[in-house]
């Protein structure tokens, strides 16, 4: 809602011609329930406005789709408040059931039938009240939020399976209290299509406002009322005074008292009383205020059948109509996802897909091997992948048809024709010829040995290597070779890599440790002297242990924008190609990043480890 704004005619405010005409079914929102008003300045006061926007929603079943359009405002309202009841025959009524009656035109009754058509529906909303002075608890209907699948977050309803999308949300005013609920369309039409019903939403909306002066609208004193095909529109101008009265309005007072009953009784009885027990006068009082104030007032009631959609594919399990389409030939020719399902080919992807999945709030990744893994919106919902020697993902095409439209569509937006890469050579070791390749992936490996060399210096030297905040947990779970698919990326990942060394390192701690320390020596030197004095390692040794640690830190400070020889330098410190796409770069950097952390390691301890193999050679 909103008030009055100059630049509307006041005739276009009033009369609502926009909102006579506005359908609900093309909304987003579809409002199951509303009391919502708003009030600027004081009523019966010149500046005065305040409005109404109500909503109530009945779901009927589609047989009586023809007859639920009869019932208007005023037969729904008076009976919403939830409260399960008996009825005059003995019948419990729940409180979510709806009975109305719907009035028969005088042509459609036959001589002797009932006025009456029977209307049994279910109420969506469930409005609790409390006669202790509790606000008022609004509930959705549990059937829908089974039914649908939602999560109730708060005074929003998500749907966990979509990527935690809003299904429902609830609107509080500013004192805290609900005045709106509403659901999103289709949602609402895929459950009215497994349910066979229909919603029948009735509004109303209120507008008025008060003048010193006539106001310059054109309407005659009195009530002006103009029929819709579904409602009504009512327009009042009326002139009043401050106390909501008009002018020289008179109030007639008629006071009654009882005569019969003794107040010094001990016990009095107070029995229906005759008329000559009863003693009355009357007076005439006026009730108007002294200054007129002139009052408009629009008034607009609508009925509206929401119908069922065509299809229910989240509650009733329908195959979906409208399905993403995919490449499958280098000519560039694509079919819907439902063919896809009768197998025998792969799909290539642009590897930025795999950002887009991740960043989705259940976005899964796991590797199985160097080039392979599965990933997806959740686990459930993951499939197996491989990259191929051109850098792009592919996936058996046959998976991509398995998974949720919506998940399907992100897949779409970044399918591309095959590449010339062919697919990916550990997918087709895995998927046709049943034998899995024996590499491994850098990013399996990182937080192990990470946490194993931490737990090395704590086993060792009584400290841990490394100061392992949130930020740090999370970087060992989630950095991965996809942050590199551009050069923007590549160096972005290069700055992750280097928080987990270069800005975790516990150097101070370190230093105590050691013997003439230099005050500006800070993680990198630390530990590389460290290194050289606990260890009895040369200093030459350290610095082509550490070498990909320097060339990393020294990445995260070049910009991607303007790479030259520095950037050049550094690749060729860590050993990385730097003719490679960003993203063999990227990988090359973690394998070599993770090496560096487990031979570290392996100088602690003095030995190799042998229950883990290392990752990358």
């Amino acid at each position: 809602m909103s008030f009055y704004n100059s630049n509307t005619s006041l005739t276009d405010w009033f009369e609502m011609k926009r909102l006579r005409t506005k359908s609900l079914v093309s909304d987003v929102w579809i409002p199951l329930f509303s009391v919502e008003e708003e009030q600027k300045g004081n009523l019966y006061e010149p500046g005065g406005e305040h409005n109404d926007f109500c909503v109530r929603s009945i779901l009927v079943s589609n047989q009586d789709f023809g007859h639920v359009c009869k019932l208007k405002w005023n037969d729904v309202c008076m009976h919403y408040e939830a409260c399960s009841w008996v009825d005059d025959e003995g019948v419990y009524v729940s409180c979510d059931e709806a009975r109305e009656s719907a009035r028969k035109d005088e042509c459609d009754r036959k001589e002797g039938e009932d006025w009456w058509i029977p209307i049994k529906g279910i109420y969506p909303v469930l409005i609790q009240t409390f006669e202790c002075g509790e606000k008022s608890v609004w509930n959705l209907h549990q059937d829908i939020s089974v039914a649908l699948k939602l999560l109730r977050k708060g005074d929003v309803w998500i749907r966990p399976d979509e990527d935690d999308v809003e299904v429902v949300r609830l609107a509080r005013n500013a004192e805290g209290k609900p005045q709106k609920i509403e659901i999103k369309n289709e949602f609402l039409k895929d459950y009215l299509c497994a349910r066979q019903m229909g919603l029948y939403v009735l509004t109303y909306r209120a507008r008025k406002m008060f003048f010193q002066d006539k106001p310059n609208i054109g309407w005659n004193k009195g009530c002006t009322e103009v029929k819709l095909d579904n409602g009504k529109w009512w327009g009042t101008y009326n002139e009043t005074t401050e106390n909501g009265f008009p002018l020289g309005e008179k109030a007639t007072v008629i006071e009654a008292c009882r005569t019969d009953i003794d107040p010094e009784d001990d016990v009095p009885v107070m029995d229906f009383p005759k008329d000559d027990c009863i003693q009355t006068s009357t007076k005439e009082v006026n009730v108007s205020g002294k200054n007129v104030v002139h009052m408009l007032w629009g008034e607009l009631w609508k009925n509206e059948l929401i119908h069922p959609g065509s299809e229910s594919v989240r509650v009733r399990g329908d195959e979906p109509t409208k399905v993403p389409s995919f490449i499958i030939e280098a000519s560039g020719k694509s079919v819907p996802s439902s063919e896809l399902k009768e197998g025998g080919r792969w799909l290539w992807f642009d590897a930025e897909v795999a950002n887009a999945l991740l960043a989705k709030n259940r976005g899964f990744l796991v590797w199985y091997t160097l080039e392979t893994g599965a990933i997806g919106c959740g686990q459930e919902n993951s499939v197996h992948f491989g990259i191929n020697d051109s850098g792009h993902i592919t996936v058996y095409a046959k998976d991509i048809s398995y998974l949720p439209i919506w998940i399907q569509q992100i897949w779409a937006g970044y399918n591309i024709s095959p590449d010339g890469g062919g697919v990916a050579r550990e997918l087709m070791m895995s998927q046709v010829e049943a034998k899995p390749a024996s590499t491994q992936a850098p990013e399996h490996f990182l937080p192990i040995e990470y946490k194993r060399l931490n737990a090395s210096f704590q086993n060792k030297y009584g400290i841990p290597l490394f100061n392992i905040t949130t930020e740090v947990e999370d970087l060992l779970v989630n950095v991965n070779r996809f942050e590199s698919v551009s050069e923007e990326g590549f160096f972005k990942l290069a700055k992750d890599l280097a928080k987990l060394v270069c800005d975790s390192i516990n150097w101070k701690p370190l230093q105590e440790q050691l013997e003439n320390i230099n005050p500006k020596w800070r993680s990198m030197k630390t530990l590389q002297e460290f290194l050289i004095q606990k260890e009895n390692m040369t200093e030459d040794q350290v610095k082509s242990l550490m070498a990909p640690f320097y060339g990393i830190d020294d990445l995260r400070q070049t910009d991607a924008h303007i790479k030259g020889p520095d950037a050049d330098k550094a690749m060729q410190v860590i050993g990385i190609n730097k003719d490679f796409i960003p993203l063999f770069r990227g990988t090359a950097m973690l394998i070599q990043f993770v090496n560096t952390i487990a031979m570290i390691n392996e100088v602690i301890t003095k030995e190799k480890e042998t229950g883990e193999p290392t990752p990358i050679s």
